[in-house]
């Protein structure tokens, strides 16, 4: 989120591992934004769904944070990323020098059509379910706007939300990568891998977060 159009709310940037999705593994520094228009049942970074506990930063302040980890790759996440508008993001396209840019949005903010074009950038939207009392905010349309380099993740608490995810992608029949994420410590894993095999024709995958495999599942910064 923003202050103003050269000050933003940040709530932690760090290098650590990605967690999941299409670079799980792979090191990665993370610009975590303040502030989101949204309140998940499950949230698990409920300190920056407010501004409170973030500090502004410039742009330039955050360009040289995030070079200073020599890293070849980074994450824009919240938060929300997209609240900081499009200006934000080109301006960090220009300077970043070649870095692999990923953003993670919620899906409740439409996906503009020049952030589709980007060939450097990974679009990574986790789509709301039932169980995270969001699932009415999301911007359906943006099932269909992303394309094969991007990320479409819904994260699943129960029953409900398996269905909900089969008739989804059965509908819209998004050219993206799919992947199926337990709440964390909610969901038998054995029950959802087998979930994946039994609908192998919807082409989805078993999505772990795995910094919480690594590391406490409550620890900041990883």
């Amino acid at each position: 989120m923003r202050n103003d159009k050269n000050m933003f709310y940040i709530s932690e940037i760090f290098k650590s591992i990605e967690g999941e999705g299409i670079r799980t593994g792979l090191p990665v520094v993370f610009v975590r934004f303040g502030g989101c228009n949204l309140s998940c049942s499950y949230c698990d970074t409920g300190y920056a769904q407010t501004v409170k506990d973030s500090k502004l930063m410039s742009r330039k302040q955050i360009l040289l944070d995030i070079l200073s980890h020599n890293c070849n790759r980074v994450t824009f996440t919240g938060g929300e990323p997209l609240s900081a508008g499009k200006d934000f993001i080109k301006w960090f396209l220009r300077n970043l020098h070649g870095m692999e840019v990923n953003i993670e949005t919620n899906g409740s903010i439409l996906i503009p059509n020049w952030l589709n074009d980007q060939y450097r950038v990974i679009i990574t939207m986790d789509y709301k379910c039932f169980s995270s009392g969001m699932s009415h905010k999301m911007v359906v349309e943006n099932l269909k706007k992303l394309k094969t380099k991007d990320v479409l993740k819904f994260v699943v608490g129960d029953d409900k939300d398996l269905e909900q995810v089969v008739k989804l992608v059965i509908e819209h029949e998004p050219q993206c990568n799919i992947y199926l994420s337990p709440v964390f410590g909610k969901m038998d894993l054995q029950k959802l891998a087998e979930f994946v095999v039994k609908h192998d024709k919807l082409n989805l995958r078993l999505g772990l977060q795995i910094h919480k495999f690594v590391w406490d599942p409550n620890m900041r910064g990883v």
